[in-house]
């Protein structure tokens, strides 16, 4: 810009029609009017030129200025969009292993819910094989079906069922002979169609009706000291294209032994109680013969306390035990002398002391018998009062068993109401007042006021 400013100035003026006199004045020529015109047109070109050059220069860097910005602005917007790509992929793998480990979590909840129910006598065998085969379809979600199969009297029966026709399943008795016996987990495939020549025609077609296609089982045996007592059967639909792994066996082999453990513990519960049953009973038996007026109490005694146990909202098992406990709560009176049970006039303070022992008596002996002990102590308090002046131990209010509570009350109604040597049985009526006037004081007044309710029902038997 500089050297166009220096051409304009010293150069032009010479070029533009003007003369210049002696004196060194600068004259206009004639045309120097049109040449001045001209001159300065081509300056305000050469002018415009220069800065329309000048702007798009300008205009060229500001624009490689506003790529490069907007490169650096694409860069920052790629690095965004993959950090929030990069986000979404973490936030869908930690949305899945959350999902997984809910799965998870659901399945061990199954398991330990399975656990929880081995040891429980109240659970009959359909109901736990009926949770047993929730878990395991839990746990091998791939199966579509299952089934629970016991031996039961020389019969496969089904006693659990998933996605099958249960009812018509339940009701089915398949010759043990027509099932293969197995003793480790075993993937079977096309069972479904092995029905035709493996089961009795008598209960192949309404086995086949009440089941769907299958093309693949995992087989489940449940094995007690070496015998083979049924089958869980896991089964994957024809149409499914998944298979049972080694690695879903291995599962399953650990997960049998919780059937195993509970099929064991229910046998050996039977075979406990048919024990103890014949003991108790037997120990009723020899009382009668000794004391004859013990004839019958004992079973009365039983059937009273466990309508007032179930009244008082206690569960099956208890009730179970205060049964047995009120049949065999006098069994201590065999060390009482005969003279006195038998005795028909009334008792000597001495000869009532022989009597009081029979609690702590009847409680050492039923102690001896394994699995006994709680029995034992609700026998030996059926004396205590709920004042604390009973016996054996003089325990008070509710340190008094509840079980030993209502014994107690079945106890003293049947005494009340049965033949004595030395008095007639008690009108009901006068029992009930009897119970009123010693409810809090020789007994438990909240069990008083049940028991009340029940004898005075118009169909309660004696």
């Amino acid at each position: 810009m500089k050297i166009v400013g220096f051409f304009i100035v010293f150069v032009l003026p010479g070029s533009l029609g003007f003369s210049q006199s002696g004196t060194g004045s600068v004259i206009p020529t004639a045309e120097s009017g049109t040449i001045h015109s001209i001159v300065w047109g081509l300056l305000g070109i050469a002018v415009v030129t220069l800065l329309v050059l000048g702007m798009r220069k300008f205009l060229l860097f500001k624009n490689r200025a506003l790529a490069q910005e907007s490169l650096r602005y694409r860069e920052k917007n790629d690095e965004l969009v993959q950090a929030n790509e990069r986000l979404n992929t973490i936030y869908g793998e930690l949305q899945k292993a959350y999902q997984d480990f809910g799965e998870l979590l659901e399945r061990f909840e199954s398991i330990v819910e399975v656990l929880s129910k081995v040891g429980n006598n109240e659970l009959d065998e359909k109901s736990f094989f009926g949770l047993f085969l929730g878990a395991a379809l839990k746990i091998i979600p791939i199966a579509n079906y299952g089934t629970v199969s016991l031996i039961m009297d020389h019969e496969w029966r089904f006693i659990a069922v998933e996605g099958y026709d249960g009812e018509r399943l339940m009701v089915l008795r398949l010759p043990e002979e027509n099932i293969r016996h197995i003793y480790e987990v075993t993937v079977v495939d096309a069972l479904y169609d092995r029905y035709e020549r493996d089961i009795d025609e008598s209960v192949r077609d309404p086995l086949k009706e009440a089941v769907k296609p299958f093309k693949q089982s995992l087989l489940t045996p449940f094995i007690v000291d070496g015998k083979f007592y049924g089958t869980m059967a896991l089964d994957i639909a024809r149409e499914n294209e998944a298979t049972f792994t080694d690695g879903m066996k291995k599962v399953m082999t650990a997960f049998s032994k919780i059937a195993s453990a509970f099929l064991a513990f229910k046998r050996q519960s039977v075979s406990q109680g048919k024990f103890q049953k014949n003991i108790i009973l037997s120990l009723v038996r020899a009382l009668e013969y000794y004391d004859r007026y013990t004839r019958g109490h004992s079973e009365r005694v039983a059937r009273i306390a466990s309508l007032l146990a179930e009244a008082a909202g206690l569960d099956r098992e208890s009730i179970r035990k205060i049964y047995w406990a009120s049949l065999v709560h006098d069994v201590g009176k065999i060390y009482v002398p005969q003279l006195i049970l038998n005795k028909a006039g009334k008792l000597t303070e001495e000869e009532f002391e022989e009597i009081r022992k029979h609690p702590g008596k009847s409680y050492e002996i039923i102690k001896e018998t394994e699995g006994m002990d709680e029995i034992a102590q609700m026998v030996r308090h059926h004396h205590e009062r709920w004042d604390g002046t009973g016996y054996p131990d003089r325990f008070i209010a509710e340190e008094i068993p509840i079980s030993s509570r209502i014994i107690t009350i079945a106890d003293a109604y049947d005494a009340m109401t049965s033949e004595r040597p030395y008095r007639k049985s008690i009108r009901k009526a006068s029992v009930i007042e009897e119970f009123r006037r010693t409810s809090g004081t020789q007994f438990d007044p909240r069990l008083t006021n049940l028991f009340i309710g029940i004898i005075s029902r118009t169909d309660f038997q004696e």
